[in-house]
């Protein structure tokens, strides 16, 4: 992995795991982090940490939060960034 390409990926995960982020901040940060690795050809990196910061959306959030939207959100970006 090139240095600039490390840069990039440290970048986005300290703003994944700042506790002050929120989860407005979180879902962008963590969607781009994957389609970066995918277009790099690195879906499987991509993956690992769409699995790795998926507890953050919790799918049994009451319909119509904020939570649940964030969690939709996220599972339809994840199907288009793998299947895209």
């Amino acid at each position: 992995m090139a240095k600039n390409e490390i840069e990039v990926i440290d970048s986005y995960k300290q703003i994944i795991n700042r506790t002050t982020s929120p989860l407005e901040v979180k879902l962008p940060a963590i969607l781009n982090l994957a389609a970066y690795l995918v277009d790099r050809g690195k879906k499987e990196l991509a993956l690992r940490y769409l699995d790795e910061y998926s507890y953050h959306f919790n799918k049994n959030s009451i319909k119509g939060s904020n939570e649940k939207i964030y969690y939709a959100t996220f599972t339809k970006n994840v199907g288009y960034l793998l299947l895209g």
